[in-house]
């Protein structure tokens, strides 16, 4: 069944599992002088409502719309699936791409992400794994995508390297540089979701190395500025409390000084009192001793005059 445009314009190759009936098939197709063949009621109404059966060959007549009906749900089901890519990027635009922020660090980081199947879910999910590779703070490539189910490869090579029709995963995150707005390949919807996790998750591996890098930088200056302002922040501190001590010394010296000068003068003055005081003591008594002495000696020596009165 081939369509172009939206509608059918050709049914070819028909075959069976039985080639004894392939008159019954072929007059079903192609009709008769008499009936006109399934195919062309087909291609006429592009509906398989009112379709009539060719004549002896009326089973093939109903097989064949039956094949119709097939083919053009998966036509539609890939139309679906080509817009949805157009629309909102086979929801990669519904990612978390517009929050990613900071520089990420060069080198290659790997990372992986769940392919989950749609809606249809025409195939089990599995997870994707690439190296992602980072140079002057740009993604510059997305190499070696390995998967846990190698039957799935053919999907997310054509999502990461695109068609003749449509631009792949990898060539429109180099040229966007972001993940914002990244339209699926068709055919290849959910392997195109998957490269653009993976790719988030390498931009964010890659922001936070250089932040690491960033931080280790700074304590590392931190560290240096420390080490040369505290032994003169420690010497401005010991100076100013030894001037502190000393200057206190110094008072209380003075102040012990001041002390004993003091008391050294008291003493001398008390001295100088005390010692007048004695003599004055002394004195009078030498006084007194001497005025004792001349009244003894006056008692025991008589008169002169009455002795040569006696004598007389």
């Amino acid at each position: 069944m081939t369509f172009a445009d939206g509608k059918l314009v050709s049914i070819d190759n028909l075959t069976s599992t039985d080639d004894s009936n392939v008159k019954y098939y072929t007059r079903a197709a192609e009709g008769t002088s008499k009936y006109t063949g399934v195919v062309a009621q087909l291609i006429d109404k592009q509906s398989s409502a009112d379709i009539d059966a060719v004549s002896n060959a009326t089973c093939s007549s109903a097989a064949l719309v039956a094949i119709y009906e097939d083919a053009y749900a998966q036509a539609v089901a890939a139309a679906q699936t080509e817009d949805e890519g157009d629309s909102n990027s086979g929801e990669t635009g519904d990612s978390a791409s517009s929050d990613l922020t900071g520089t990420p660090a060069d080198g290659t980081y790997t990372a992986s992400a769940l392919c989950e199947p749609d809606e249809y879910e025409d195939f089990e999910a599995y997870t994707l794994t690439a190296d992602v590779t980072f140079a002057d703070g740009k993604l510059v490539s997305i190499d070696n995508l390995t998967s846990t189910d190698d039957s799935n490869v053919k999907y997310y090579t054509r999502a990461a390297e695109g068609t003749s029709k449509y631009t792949g995963v990898v060539a429109q995150l180099i040229d966007k540089q972001s993940s914002a707005d990244i339209d699926a390949v068709s055919n290849a919807t959910c392997s195109s979701v998957a490269l653009v996790a993976i790719y988030e998750d390498a931009y964010a591996q890659a922001v936070a190395a250089n932040e690491q890098v960033t931080a280790a930088a700074v304590e590392t200056d931190e560290d240096a500025g420390t080490e040369e302002a505290e032994p003169e922040e420690a010497t401005e501190e010991e100076t100013a409390e030894e001037a502190f001590v000393e200057e206190a010394s110094a008072e209380e010296a003075s102040t012990e000084e001041t002390k004993a000068a003091e008391a050294e003068s008291s003493d001398e003055s008390t001295e100088e009192l005390t010692a007048p005081t004695e003599q004055e003591d002394e004195e009078p008594a030498a006084e007194e001793e001497q005025t004792a002495g001349d009244e003894t000696a006056a008692e025991e020596t008589p008169p002169q005059s009455e002795k040569e009165d006696t004598e007389e």
